[in-house]
């Protein structure tokens, strides 16, 4: 079995060691569509991989069957990863918007408010940000004891 052990060091990318299976196995159906139902239970079971597979006859029918689901995964990191970028850059937005009313209403931000500012949610954000609008201090803007308008 040539290079099929260094193949199993990693499992991230299946397609080489599934290629190298076949080709080793091109004289033995038998143990061809056996290993296929093994890779594919290997697969199935494995927590990281979270996946289904359809039920497999040849090593060529799993290679395609995972190449789908890599590519339904790389489609929703990808929706993933839009998503976080919205938030962040909402954020970002609404930490601007803050800072600068702040600055606006109240002058100066001292470090200790950005420090707290650069920590804060999102969520934090807006909510101070609708306390800067009528709040009478600076130090009103960030007292949790007062109710938020």
């Amino acid at each position: 079995m040539p290079h099929i052990p260094r193949a199993f060091d990693s499992l991230r990318n299946p397609q080489p060691l599934i290629g190298e299976i076949d080709a080793w196995t091109e004289q033995n159906q038998p143990l061809k569509r056996a290993l296929a139902e093994w890779l594919r239970s290997i697969f199935m079971r494995h927590s990281s991989y979270n996946m289904l597979l359809p039920e497999v006859q040849t090593l060529k029918e799993i290679d395609m069957a995972l190449a789908d689901r890599i590519t339904q995964w790389a489609e929703s990191y990808k929706a993933q990863g839009v998503q976080v970028g919205l938030l962040q850059g909402r954020r970002v937005e609404a930490l601007s918007m803050l800072e600068r009313l702040l600055q606006r209403r109240f002058g100066d931000i001292p470090p200790a408010v950005h420090e707290r500012l650069q920590s804060a949610s999102a969520e934090g954000i807006e909510a101070w940000f609708d306390r800067a609008i009528t709040a009478s201090s600076l130090f009103a803007v960030f007292d949790e004891s007062l109710p938020n308008h």
